[in-house]
């Protein structure tokens, strides 16, 4: 069983919201996976692709009230896609309970933002990246603080295995897919 990051990067190592499942950029198996991520993260998952059933996913960050709107609607659409769903508190319990359930899935995928990879990049065999041909400038990164990729380990811990070469999307926007694993 692997545990594999799965991110999209500026190429300065910002953490970018536009991973697209419906394009299967990834090497993702659709199915019999543990997928770790958080509420807004798996809402995305599920409108881009909702090919992504008999998968259990261990949301993380409860930020939604049990009583609220959004709530309802998430809970709504875990139960219409053939999910089973479990609640963590927080990575560290996310990553026990996968630990117990671990012998009946392929893979572990971690899908999430900073707080999330810095934690879990040193426990990852793999990481695929889609690094976006963008750069930030000083003063933005300044704010972006808590959205940068902990890179220094990605390039210190893992090597570049696959590097398909720059493709343009329908935005013409460049971006292209590396994976890495761990050598540590």
């Amino acid at each position: 069983m692997t545990t594999k990051i799965l991110t999209a990067l500026s190429i300065d190592g910002i953490i970018e919201n536009i991973i697209n499942f419906n394009e299967k950029l990834f090497d993702f198996p659709e199915s019999n996976n543990i997928i770790i991520t958080d509420y807004e993260k798996y809402k995305k998952m599920m409108s881009d692709a909702p090919y992504l059933t008999s998968n259990v996913i261990l949301l993380i960050n409860n930020k939604y009230s049990e009583n609220s709107q959004d709530y309802t609607n998430l809970i709504n659409l875990i139960n219409n896609n053939n999910v089973s769903c479990i609640k963590c508190s927080d990575l560290n319990n996310a990553l026990l309970t996968s630990n117990n359930i671990k012998d009946k899935y392929k893979n572990i995928f971690i899908i999430g933002e900073y707080n999330i990879y810095e934690e879990i990049i040193d426990k990852c065999s793999d990481i695929d990246i889609i690094w976006i041909n963008k750069m930030y400038s000083d003063e933005e990164i300044e704010q972006l603080t808590s959205k940068k990729f902990p890179i220094t380990k990605l390039f210190n811990d893992f090597e570049m295995i696959n590097d398909y070469g720059w493709l343009k999307n329908n935005n013409n926007t460049l971006y292209k897919i590396v994976n890495y694993k761990n050598i540590a």
